[in-house]
């Protein structure tokens, strides 16, 4: 064990530290995250907190191989946590951004099916579904793509570039 300001600090396998009053308290039930209705498994877990900030830190630092890997856990692990289906959404960052289009698609594509429909990247999810489309050359599936982005999220900023892919289209 390494001590920290914060206290007693261990390292797991993946070298990363979790504070020991967290492992303590981590199966402790909060009387005030059950009376706000807080469900998410980071509060009542914070192992669930950090294996979601290791995947997001290797996205940020470009490490896109390694933060599937990590949002994968995290999915697997979490399936009913609230960053779930962040995580998801961070994966097909993660494959767009590594130039996977099909990889990406699919997994946009389980953001949808697998969650509900009003999360805030919902609308970037479908526009980066129509990019990745028209980078496999499958223009037919990215027209349809872009005119459920302008129907389905009609006040959001990606409707712009959704427009001007439908006008490069024709």
């Amino acid at each position: 064990m390494d001590f920290s300001k914060n206290g007693w600090l261990w390292f797991d396998a993946d070298g990363w530290g979790v504070d020991l009053v967290d492992i303590v308290c981590s199966d402790v039930a909060s009387p005030t995250n059950e009376k706000l209705g807080n469900t998410d498994s980071s509060v009542k877990n914070p192992q669930s907190q950090i294996l979601y900030d290791k995947a997001h830190n290797l996205l940020r630092a470009s490490k896109y191989t390694e933060a599937i890997e990590q949002f994968g856990k995290y999915i697997d692990k979490y399936p009913n946590a609230n960053k779930t289906q962040d995580a998801r959404f961070w994966r097909g960052e993660c494959y767009y951004n590594k130039h996977e289009y099909a990889l990406a698609i699919l997994e946009y594509q389980k953001f949808f099916d697998d969650y509900n429909n009003d999360h805030p990247n919902a609308p970037t999810a479908l526009i980066k579904q129509g990019l990745s489309f028209e980078q496999l050359h499958d223009n037919k599936t990215a027209h349809i793509v872009y005119k459920k982005l302008i129907l389905t999220y009609p006040q959001s900023k990606e409707i712009i570039t959704a427009k001007k892919r439908l006008e490069s289209m024709e």
